[in-house]
């Protein structure tokens, strides 16, 4: 079946501007969850650009399916003044990793692939030549977060390099209110050398929190343990912010996140109490293998 692909941008509604990335009531990521159960069903893979006022949309999948998901983000509430920069064939699925998923970019990122070549979502292949493209320049911002890995360890590594890589300093989050089964530690338990700061509920959920070397801005990186690590980052001004984002954010999510632990808890005592069950009863979430 042949891959179509459309690519906007558009201007982020007051509600979600106002929003801060999803510190505050976490509009954004109502509106992603929303679009992930729809295209999951219609076979729409992509990725949503956010640079806290204008937003920069890839949509592929079938034709059929893209028309209605096209058609849903057109009729949105959350954004306005749409511009469509592309649509057509794509020849081949080039985002397969998400049904939809929202990612931070700096306004200038977002502005270069507004203004970028998408004509036929061609790619050159090379994200710094001077005629890059459009699909190049997306590819390069997407990979880094979608590199496949094998295993939930891994996964753990690849998050702590790329925080030591941009971390100048870290630091133990102070105490949240949280039950007593949550707990705070500020190394990954499979990798206890890496700097890599969470907050843990049965070892699958993590909250990070650093400061980048270049402006000092401190990043909360709030990943959901049903897609490993990984997550959205929320861009903070302050490391008081930045921990009052987590906080919102752990109230937020604490009665989802019970219920799907308590998935992998049930799966994870069927399997060792009859090995045979693992071929036969799919782990809850993809990344548990």
């Amino acid at each position: 079946m042949p891959i179509r692909a459309v690519v906007y941008v558009s201007e982020a509604s007051s509600a979600v501007a106002e929003d801060k990335f999803g510190l505050v009531a976490g509009k954004l990521d109502r509106i992603v969850d929303d679009a992930c159960r729809f295209n999951r069903d219609a076979g729409v893979t992509g990725v949503l650009l956010f640079d806290g006022q204008r937003f920069l949309q890839y949509l592929e999948g079938p034709e059929d399916g893209l028309s209605v998901a096209y058609s849903r983000a057109l009729g949105a509430s959350s954004h306005s003044n749409l511009i469509e920069l592309q649509r057509g064939r794509a020849g081949q699925r080039r985002l397969p990793f998400w049904p939809m998923r929202w990612l931070p970019v700096e306004p200038a990122e977002l502005r270069g692939l507004a203004h970028a070549d998408w004509i036929g979502f061609k790619q050159r292949g090379d994200p710094q030549a001077l005629n890059a493209t459009g699909m190049d320049l997306l590819l390069a911002i997407v990979e880094p977060y979608a590199v496949a890995v094998n295993s939930l360890a891994e996964r753990f590594r690849q998050s702590a390099v790329s925080f030591a890589a941009y971390a100048t300093t870290t630091r133990m989050l102070p105490a949240m209110p949280l039950p007593a089964d949550f707990h705070w530690t500020t190394r990954s338990a499979s990798l206890p050398n890496d700097p890599l700061m969470v907050i843990a509920c049965d070892g699958v959920w993590i909250v990070s929190l650093f400061q980048r070397v270049d402006d000092g801005i401190w990043i909360a990186s709030l990943d959901r343990h049903r897609n490993g690590p990984g997550g959205p980052s929320r861009r903070c001004t302050s490391y008081e912010q930045g921990r009052a984002g987590a906080e919102l954010w752990v109230a937020r999510h604490e009665a989802r996140l019970r219920e799907d632990v308590a998935a992998i808890n049930r799966w994870r005592d069927a399997v060792r109490a009859n090995r045979l069950a693992k071929a036969s009863m799919p782990p809850p979430f993809g990344w548990m293998g």
